[in-house]
């Protein structure tokens, strides 16, 4: 049994930090879309955009990306979205949390902040409780879990208890984030970016963007200085000497 409990937790811990690493993903590639969508529509970038541009540039940065929390902040209309939204579902009819339990005052971006910290502390510290992180999420866990009994409260310096309920919830919270950038990636871009060609899409939405997916992340008709940079290899060269030979 012990062996059993032991590949439980192990499996609990991976599923937790891909979730994390998952979303962590998307918001790159979420961002990179969302800029190049105000670059079609010659809409600006803020000082705060510009600067996560600058981290994810082969260019004029090692292509460093920011943090998942400093990379939500830069986006205004992300960041105060997420914060109207819960972080989870509810029923249609009834209202209640797809949980089965309904997370008071707590935002989808809220969680999204704890769970990448808790991420941060089962790869960091081992999934020891610091007492940092106890101040700084413990309202969270409280939020989230402190009504099902079985479930301990935080302490510091013991070690994280790791449930199942938390696989689930975490596995929520990113869908439910995704669901909503990816949402508000659509509308930036006029239907041009976001949209997963497939049949279940609307006719009308799938009718605008005519467009058959190809290797490169972008396509005709996108920005094209971006564009070249994925399929011109001198272009890339007089930008970044010697890029070919690294």
């Amino acid at each position: 049994m012990e062996d059993l409990d032991g590949m439980l937790l192990l499996a609990r811990e991976g599923t937790i930090i891909r979730h994390v690493s998952v979303f962590e993903s998307y918001l790159h590639c979420w961002s990179l879309n969302f800029l190049l969508a105000k670059l079609e529509s010659e809409i600006m970038w803020t000082a705060a955009e510009r600067k996560v541009a600058q981290h994810l540039s082969p260019v004029h940065l090692p292509g460093s990306p920011m943090g998942v929390v400093a990379t939500l902040k830069a986006f205004d209309d992300a960041y105060s979205l997420l914060e109207t939204l819960p972080p989870f579902f509810k029923h249609p009819v009834t209202r209640v949390g797809i949980t089965g339990r309904d997370e008071v005052g707590l935002s989808a971006r809220e969680a999204l902040e704890f769970w990448i910290a808790l991420r941060n502390l089962l790869v960091h510290r081992d999934g020891w409780v610091s007492a940092h992180f106890l101040a700084r999420q413990g309202p969270v866990w409280d939020k989230l879990f402190a009504s099902r009994g079985y479930i301990a409260n935080l302490r510091s310096g013991k070690p994280l208890p790791l449930l199942h309920d938390m696989v689930s919830s975490v596995g929520l919270t990113v869908y439910r984030s995704c669901k909503a950038l990816n949402e508000l990636l659509v509308t930036a871009s006029n239907g041009r970016r976001g949209i997963v060609l497939s049949g279940a899409e609307d006719p009308a939405v799938m009718a605008a963007t005519t467009r058959r997916r190809q290797d490169f992340m972008l396509m005709e008709g996108d920005h094209y200085p971006s564009l070249r940079w994925t399929n011109d290899a001198s272009f890339r060269e007089q930008l970044v000497p010697g890029l070919a030979e690294t």
